[in-house]
């Protein structure tokens, strides 16, 4: 299968990108960056705003991971305008491109941040959770979120919605005083947090969630 990836130099699609290709697939791999491919595969430099340019190298291909995203650790040299450009803007780019060339199944890289207040006094993280973005980062991807929902329904696109952990490398410090704070915010509540994750459900809808 011929797939291209987003956001190829990322932290979830460099681990991604050898499984792919180990398993025979054909990548194309586009970045704002160079980087190089692995055999039988290309990679293309570009900016995910750059809509010719997106559905030009999309071409040929049958799925398509999007993971390329403004994270939140880019709060402090990014303004809400870039955050929409490319993580709102970017993904409606993918689907229009997917649109253009045929091309039917997605994964999008969503991000479990975007349950923000919907977590408060809530013991089990899962899908009947209610999105409260805190920040510009999680509403991105909460609109991200429904344009691919509104795309499966209207044009018949199999998608999978996956919203993942953090992938970002941090100074142990930093990561469990993050971890340490995630969990006291939420113990404030009567009862005791725990934590579930569910591996991808089939569902009646063409979208499917993690």
């Amino acid at each position: 299968m011929k797939i291209l990836i987003t956001g190829a130099r990322g932290n979830f699609p460099t681990a991604l990108i050898p499984r792919l290709a180990s398993q025979g697939h054909n990548l194309v791999l586009f970045d704002l960056e160079p980087m190089s491919a692995p055999e039988h595969s290309i990679s293309a430099q570009g900016d995910i705003r750059d809509a010719g340019l997106l559905t030009h190298v999309m071409q040929g291909c049958e799925a398509v991971v999007h993971a390329v995203a403004y994270h939140g650790n880019a709060s402090g040299t990014r303004n809400y305008e870039d955050y929409y450009s490319v993580n709102v803007t970017g993904t409606q780019n993918v689907l229009r491109a997917m649109l253009l060339n045929g091309v039917k199944s997605l994964v999008f890289s969503s991000s479990e941040v975007v349950y923000g207040d919907g977590m408060r006094g809530t013991r089990v993280m899962d899908e009947d959770v209610a999105c409260v973005p805190t920040h510009i980062y999680p509403l991105t991807k909460v609109l991200g979120e429904e344009m691919c929902r509104f795309y499966a329904r209207k044009h018949g696109f199999h998608i999978a919605i996956l919203r993942y952990g953090c992938f970002i490398p941090a100074d142990w410090k930093v990561a469990g005083m993050g971890r340490l704070n995630n969990w006291l915010d939420r113990r404030m509540s009567p009862r005791r947090m725990s934590w579930r994750w569910e591996r991808w459900q089939q569902r009646p809808s063409p979208v499917r969630r993690s």
